[in-house]
């Protein structure tokens, strides 16, 4: 219809219709663009919404579960030096030293949650976050401490020594009375407070005097506290950074998320 009509205004050599109706045109056109930017920015504000909100979340779930590991790994280190004392005391409970020793091998496992920086970093939708906050997201994501620590502790010649010595009855019932303690979510967050090794006494002594026996056990014990401290250290200098990450997202101070 405009088409038409701008034609008969040529055609007629009238000018001021000509000008009315290219204004038209051009007007039409430019609301369009202006509508149509319109329309991205605000699909691009809800996307990237909608993204700080589930990084907040992942977040906060990893700094629970870094805190977690924290503490696991505190009293993995407990049990290696209770373990040391107990080797050294020829007078030590059977019971106490195979328990401890096995405890001061033991990892923890727990899935980290990072579908959602996974997905922007592959679909290239970083620029829809503010950016100050990509380093400490890249670091954050980058650095799987807990991983570290999980690689680390499995593969320690300590671990190695001493599961090569303790029976499978033993350790079956050490993993039954005196393992890890969950909580309602099924998720590790210790050790058993009750410790209850059924088995009989005579194995218990026996298996002690092995690990009392192998120079293997004592030495590699030593660079398994230093194994454990440095995993410690590692998770818990993840912890200001993951804070500061959340901050500069506006999470709420001390928010901690739902439980994983």
């Amino acid at each position: 219809m405009i088409l038409r009509r701008l034609t008969d205004a040529f055609r007629k050599q009238d000018w001021f219709t000509v000008a009315v109706e290219t204004l038209i045109v051009v007007l039409g056109v430019f609301l369009g663009i202006q509508l149509g930017n319109w329309n991205e920015a605000r699909v691009e504000k809800h996307l990237s919404r909608t993204y700080v909100d589930r990084l907040i979340n992942e977040l906060q779930l990893e700094q629970q579960t870094i805190e977690i590991q924290i503490d696991y790994y505190t009293e993995v280190l407990a049990a290696v030096r209770r373990a040391a004392a107990l080797l050294e005391d020829e007078e030590a409970d059977p019971k106490e030293l195979v328990a401890s020793a096995y405890r001061a091998t033991e990892v923890l496992i727990l899935a980290r949650t990072d579908a959602t920086w996974t997905q922007m970093t592959a679909s290239g939708d970083l620029t829809l976050l503010p950016q100050d906050t990509i380093p400490l997201l890249n670091y954050s994501y980058s650095f799987d401490a807990g991983g570290e620590a999980l690689r680390t502790l499995s593969a320690s010649d300590y671990r190695r020594a001493v599961r090569q010595i303790i029976p499978i009855e033993v350790q079956d019932a050490i993993r039954t009375g005196c393992g890890d303690q969950a909580n309602k979510d099924k998720a590790t967050i210790g050790f058993m407070e009750d410790c209850n090794i059924d088995v009989d006494p005579s194995l218990l002594r026996s298996t002690a005097e092995a690990l009392r026996d192998d120079p293997a056990v004592a030495l590699t014990l030593n660079y398994q506290y230093s194994d454990v401290r440095f995993a410690i250290g590692n998770l818990a200098s993840k912890v200001p950074v993951l804070r500061r990450a959340l901050d500069a997202m506006g999470a709420p101070p001390g928010d901690e998320g739902v439980t994983p």
